[in-house]
Order: C-alpha cells, then structure tokens, then sequence
C-alpha cells in the first residue's frame, strides 16, 4: 500500500527543487570532467565545460501529519487504523523522498513527537512515534492543534528560505489530520480561523476521517434551538474542513487521499494562472 500511495503521490507533488547537475554551459556550478581533454585539444574553443542545475528533480515539501490521541478514538475502534495511516501516510513520504516530515498528536495536549529539523526513518522514527498514543484524552482541542500546527509550518518556511537564499524554490506546505471526525463539540470558531489563516498561507489541510460503520460519522446529529424549537441536523453538514476523506478500508487511502490532493492542486494552478 505505501509502493501505490508513493506511485500517486509521485504524480502530484512535482520537483520544485533543481538537484542534479546538467548540460553543457560556459559558465556554472561545476566542470564536467569528461569535456576537459576536448576542451584543451581544440586550444580552448569547445569551452562548454560547465554543469548547472537546471531541471527540478527534487521535491520540496513540509508535511505536517497530525494524530487525534483523544479517547473517542478507542470507543468508536479506530485508534488502531488511525496508526496504521500514519505509518502508510509516513512510509510512502519517505519513499518518495519529499522534504521535512512533523508528526502531532493532539487531544486535551497539543504534542509534537517528530519537529521538521529531524531526519524521518521509518525502522527508528516509526515505532518511537507509535508507542506515545494511548487514546485515552478526555478532549480534543482542534483549535489549538490547528495553531501548533501552522505555526511550526511557518517556522519551517522561514528557516527554508533562509537556507536557500540563492534559489526561487518555495516549498509547500500540507497538513495531514488522522481522526474519528468528533472534533467540533467547542471553539468551532477558532477552529474556522485557523482554517482561514492556513488557507491564506497556502497551506493545504487534508482531513482523514477514519470511520466505523457501527458508528459512522454520517449518523450523528447535533441540534440547535431555533424559534424555540429544537432541530437536528447531520453533524457532516457543519463540518468545516472543504478537503476531507472518509475512510473505513486502509486499502482505499491511496486513491482517495490522490485524489483529494490533485483536486487542491488543479484549484491552486488555476487560482495562479
């Protein structure tokens, strides 16, 4: 499953970074050896010796995965297919080789167990990672997860321009969220700001709902006291996160999480252009 969600991936998030060294320049990086004894033999007139990064061939990427920890994870039997897409999620960015992974875990606390600086392994930083969910959080403070979230995001950002002052590369930013969707019982406000403020960021939310067919997200409801009176309405209809995915089969991660993203990616490209 990782080799088919790295297969999709690799379709959608283009190289934005030149890495590799090509052609045949009069001036650049660095002197392909091979043209030096040609370069001498014709008295110095055949002088394209030069390589230079031309051609993006590496990606450049901040993804964020964060993990609901809370324990409405363990009653609705999710906890252990939420894990299970993290390591899907994390093994296939790794495979692809796309930039600076973060792992989050939020509930009642808001807790980084991977920061963007640190090499991601799949053999180390994998089991270390999984070993700290417990689900067993009372809350789940979405809102303050969001702000963790996007503000290690631009401090990822500013630390990359800085070391790539010399290049126009940018480097995009996405945030993965692994739940049971139950996450909207306080600060639906602040949790609508800080979609806002990644939206004006550029910063791509992707919210995976792991979902329980004997107790799927499409069943609850929640009122509201309108004219005195009490009415219901499916909690799906105010959820506020526009690129989501329901998932109850890991095998079907692949292609609808492709999908989600190339969706958000046609939209940018058209919002640019």
């Amino acid at each position: 499953l990782a080799a088919d969600l790295c297969e999709q991936l690799r379709l959608i998030l283009e190289p934005s970074l030149a890495a590799r060294l090509k052609g045949d320049y009069r001036t650049g990086k660095r002197i392909n050896m091979k043209k030096v004894i040609p370069y001498i033999a014709s008295s110095f007139k055949k002088d394209k010796i030069w390589l230079r990064r031309t051609k993006p061939s590496k990606r450049q990427f901040n993804i964020l995965v964060g993990i609901d920890d809370s324990k409405s994870m363990a009653e609705n039997d999710t906890g252990r297919m939420a894990l299970e897409a993290l390591t899907l999620i994390t093994s296939a960015l790794t495979k692809l080789d796309v930039g600076q992974i973060a792992v989050v875990s939020f509930g009642k606390n808001i807790e980084p167990l991977h920061h963007f600086n640190q090499p991601f392994t799949t053999e180390q930083s994998g089991p270390q990672i999984l070993s700290q969910f417990k689900f067993d959080q009372q809350e789940t403070n979405l809102a303050t997860f969001l702000e963790t979230s996007i503000t290690m995001l631009n401090v990822a950002k500013e630390e990359h321009a800085i070391s790539n002052t010399n290049t126009n590369t940018t480097c995009q930013q996405l945030i993965f969220i692994v739940s049971d969707g139950r996450v909207l019982e306080k600060d639906t406000q602040k949790v609508k700001h800080w979609i806002r403020e990644a939206e004006d960021r550029n910063q791509l939310i992707v919210f995976i709902i792991i979902d329980n067919a004997k107790s799927s997200i499409f069943d609850v409801k929640v009122y509201n006291v309108i004219d005195g009176k009490m009415q219901f309405t499916p909690y799906m209809d105010k959820f506020p996160f526009v690129y989501y995915i329901v998932v109850r089969n890991i095998e079907t991660i692949p292609i609808t999480l492709a999908d989600a993203l190339r969706q958000w990616f046609e939209m940018m490209s058209q919002t640019n252009n």
